[in-house]
């Protein structure tokens, strides 16, 4: 019994330990964290790109500000480095790190969007109050 539980876990069956880690649970999962992920994140590129604009903000990543000149090079970069890290989570699916990696993810981008509403409102509220007179300060 022991043997054959060993034999089918490395044939790629589901052994105790593909049972333990949920795995075909777990990937629904991690697809779903990404696809929530890919909503948040094009929500960013889309508030950087119109803050851009205002010319009162200034994006916060160095290496993202070197290609902020167009809003096509921005938008390459972005979108170019959230796909590979997608490729590499999804890729990795079968281990539990790769969700743990995507839980944090969205932790950080849930904390980047309220970082946003926040800014957002601060925005609105200099631009519209008529007692305000100094310049918008970079936030």
């Amino acid at each position: 019994m022991r043997a054959e539980g060993f034999a089918v876990r490395h044939a790629g069956g589901a052994g105790p330990r593909h049972a333990a880690t949920g795995g075909d649970r777990g990937s629904v999962r991690l697809v779903a964290l990404l696809a929530v992920l890919t909503v948040l994140h094009a929500f960013d590129l889309a508030f950087t790109h119109t803050q851009l604009q205002t010319g009162s903000f200034v994006e916060g990543n160095r290496l993202a500000a070197c290609f902020a000149k167009t809003p096509l090079s921005l938008a390459s970069f972005k979108l170019t480095l959230f796909g590979l890290g997608c490729a590499i989570l999804y890729a990795l699916r079968a281990h539990w790190q790769a969700e743990v990696g995507a839980w944090f993810l969205l932790t950080v981008s849930l904390a980047l969007t309220v970082w946003w509403i926040v800014y957002l409102g601060h925005v609105e509220l200099w631009l519209h109050d008529p007692a305000v007179i100094c310049q918008i300060d970079q936030f």
